[in-house]
């Protein structure tokens, strides 16, 4: 656990400063892309077997 607690740090902050930066819509942009490459990788996970 000591190991990965600096890189949660480092997220936590990361994902913080990213959010307060954006605009509604570029968050919004940023979510979805996010979940359609997460659902493509489900379906070519699924696809391979």
């Amino acid at each position: 656990m000591p190991v990965i607690a600096p890189i949660i740090v480092a997220a936590l902050y990361a994902g913080s400063h990213v959010h307060t930066r954006l605009s509604d819509a570029q968050m919004l942009r940023m979510v979805n892309l996010l979940l359609l490459g997460s659902a493509a990788a489900v379906l070519a996970k699924a696809w391979r077997g």
